[in-house]
């Protein structure tokens, strides 16, 4: 659903992502078509042509979910309305390659130049990790305490399912995925401390089932093998996706905060069609509740700053071990 409602404007490798995520839609529909979808009530929607849906989309804006929403056949809305509500998007809608699961086989290169080449491009893809982090002795006098690293753990695991929950898109729906970020990371909300793991992994399944985000068997398994792979570095830099992530989540809630305030300035009732059947996507219609304590929400990028300094200026793999 998100990827119909994308702010962006749409090029032309945009456009072919939904074109094929709907031409699967069309494939779903096909082989679910039961009779509860061809009974003899179909409204007037079916006399479009359904033969060609890159034709019936072919001069829309994709922009315009309104637009995209009204091309399609009654058997194919029933369907994306089926999927949505029982959780089965996942069904059409393919999945991203989360950036942390790249890895060099720097065995396989002899030549030490070629492996620094090859490093250096796995890192352009990678979320950009600022040169001005301050030094961690200006930002604290202390020494950190022991449950940092899984502190930290805490946060990052809450990001890799934010990540993939948005499908790498979370930056499309800044205030709604910090907002959620917030809810389900007891570090960031409530200064929880973490001794191992699984309690940290734990922790956040929990969070996400009781603010009803979608969860499975899996989950738990998916989230420790997303930690490790990111503890695990890029290479020998072994703190490299550890900063990557905690600049990725830095500038999500940067963001959360300008689109929450432009969005609150021109926030406007839309009765259309498709912000009818799914109003929860629809700009502006709740309120982000962990964003509104001004306070407390300067308090989270301060602390994911804090980290962030420690990342670069005292950890050390060999001295903050995390035990999977």
């Amino acid at each position: 659903m998100k990827e119909l409602q994308s702010e962006h404007i749409a090029t032309s490798e945009d456009k072919n992502s939904v074109l094929d995520m709907l031409q699967r839609l069309e494939e779903q529909t096909e082989e679910d078509n039961s009779e509860e979808f061809l009974d003899n009530e179909m409204d007037s929607d079916d006399s479009i042509d359904d033969s060609d849906l890159a034709k019936r989309l072919d001069e829309v804006d994709l922009n315009n979910a309104d637009a995209v929403w009204e091309r399609l056949t009654t058997v194919e809305r029933e369907e994306f309305k089926s999927m949505i509500y029982n959780n089965e998007i996942e069904k059409i809608i393919q999945s991203v390659e989360p950036w942390w699961r790249q890895k060099c086989d720097n065995h396989l290169i002899v030549d030490v130049e070629e492996n620094k080449k090859i490093i250096e491009m796995l890192k352009l893809n990678c979320p950009k990790i600022p040169s001005n982090i301050k030094e961690f002795s200006k930002i604290s006098s202390k020494t950190p305490a022991p449950c940092i690293i899984y502190n930290i753990a805490n946060v990052v695991g809450t990001y890799t399912f934010i990540f993939r929950y948005y499908n790498g898109d979370h930056f499309e729906y800044a205030p709604e995925a910090v907002d959620n970020f917030i809810s389900i990371c007891n570090n960031i909300k409530s200064n929880a401390n973490y001794e191992n793991i699984n309690t940290v992994v734990d922790t956040i399944i929990h969070n996400c089932q009781n603010q009803s985000l979608f969860t499975d068997k899996t989950s738990k398994n998916l989230m420790l093998d997303d930690l490790k792979c990111i503890f695990e570095g890029l290479c020998e830099d072994q703190g490299f996706f550890l900063s990557s992530a905690l600049s990725d989540i830095i500038n999500l809630f940067e963001s959360a905060n300008m689109k929450n305030k432009q969005e609150k300035k021109k926030f406007a009732t839309n009765s259309s069609s498709f912000s009818c059947e799914f109003p929860d996507n629809h700009v502006n219609v709740k309120s982000y509740k962990e964003l509104q304590n001004i306070t407390h929400f300067n308090n989270c990028i301060k602390k994911l700053e804090f980290y962030q300094s420690f990342l670069k200026h005292c950890y050390n793999s060999n001295n903050w071990i995390v035990e999977f």
